[in-house]
């Protein structure tokens, strides 16, 4: 636009945003906002892809049954009845081990035994994991 007499040198007019227009504008930049600050604490939550079966973050207690139900019913069956794994229930881990640390060396391990294989769990669960699903399957 031409500058007119009436205003100083220097000073053109400005087009005026309708009050949408600027609403619209704040949206996208706060969406935007958003959307980075997910994508962060995403990435900073539990260190991203590491193992598939991981149950907890950081900061945050391992739930025995869910690591149970994901990793070890398929073979001790789903209330520690036994199958292609020795059974839990009615206390015949605590039985077995009664010193539960060479029950979490198992669990850690592994361990190639009459039944079969029990594979190392210790590289895919974290200790906290590990620890939990040792506490549930001593309460069967």
């Amino acid at each position: 636009m031409p500058i007119s007499d009436n205003q100083p040198f220097g000073h053109s007019e400005v087009p005026v945003r309708s009050g949408l227009a600027t609403w619209i504008g704040a949206a996208v930049v706060l969406a935007v906002i958003a959307l980075v600050l997910s994508v962060v604490a995403l990435a900073a939550g539990d260190g991203g892809g590491g193992e598939p079966q991981a149950q907890d973050g950081a900061g945050s207690s391992a739930d025995g049954q869910a690591v149970f139900d994901q990793n070890c019913a398929s073979c001790h069956g789903a209330s520690g009845e036994g199958g292609t794994g020795p059974a839990f229930a009615d206390g015949a881990v605590a039985e077995k081990y009664p010193n539960v640390a060479d029950q979490k060396e198992i669990v850690v391990n592994g361990k190639t035994g009459n039944i079969g294989t029990m594979p190392p769990w210790g590289d895919t669960l974290s200790d906290a994991e590990i620890d939990a699903v040792i506490e549930y399957e001593r309460s069967l």
